[in-house]
């Protein structure tokens, strides 16, 4: 059995970079807040998935 796991990134002329998830070829939700959903913001997806990595997020 196999995933296919997608991290999208998009970025505009100013120079914002935004990013959807996908799995198995559908948008999924992740744990990061949005008002754009499916798009979230890069500097927030960063930042959590940081957190996760230096313990401060569990």
């Amino acid at each position: 059995m196999a995933a296919n796991v997608q991290i999208v990134f998009y970025k505009n002329a100013a120079g914002d970079v935004i990013v959807k998830f996908l799995h198995n070829e559908r948008e999924v939700h992740i744990p990061v807040k949005t008002n754009m959903f499916p798009y979230y913001k890069w500097a927030d997806v960063r930042a959590y998935y940081e957190g996760i990595l230096d313990g401060s997020i569990k």
